[in-house]
């Protein structure tokens, strides 16, 4: 069964900082959940000592760093400390895209990953979101096409 599949089958979060979570890696303690809104957060593990790290946030996506969670696996219970990465409960059609994306972005964090680092992951993919968030070259132009014939037909009415 694939991530985005058993995520989907998670029950929602009951408290703030309390998960049923899937694990990630053998290697490292990053886990994926469902929030009490339904929408997936990943949590990950951070190695780095306690320290006021803003948070970030995009349209739809946001990061709390050094946030102490409680994870409840088929196999362990335990108390952490995570950067979590969330994806707006209010927008479930990007949930799957959020969930193989990111899934796949945080394979390659190493094994005791600080804050640093998460944060260089997650800027990555923020990146990668602002990319395909914006229109290509050849629509814009495509656009100017369009608004040009407009303007210079002789009937603009029709022509619209």
């Amino acid at each position: 069964m694939d991530l985005f599949h058993q995520f989907s089958a998670l029950p929602c979060a009951t408290a703030e900082a309390a998960f049923t979570a899937i694990p990630l890696s053998v290697q490292r303690k990053d886990f994926l959940a469902k929030a009490a809104d339904g929408a997936p957060i990943f949590l990950l593990h951070d190695a780095s000592q306690v320290q006021y790290s803003p948070g970030v946030q995009f349209r739809h996506l946001t990061a709390q760093f050094h946030a102490t969670c409680r994870v409840h696996t088929d196999d362990t219970d335990l108390q952490e400390q995570f950067a979590l990465v969330a994806c707006d409960g209010a927008v479930p059609d990007l949930h799957e895209l959020f969930v193989r994306c990111f899934g796949a972005a945080i394979e390659e964090l190493p094994v005791d990953s600080g804050t640093r680092e998460l944060n260089a992951c997650i800027q990555k993919l923020l990146d990668l979101f602002r990319a395909l968030s914006q229109p290509s070259g050849k629509e814009v132009s495509g656009l100017w096409g369009e608004l040009y014939v407009i303007a210079n037909s002789g009937d603009i009415a029709g022509a619209l």
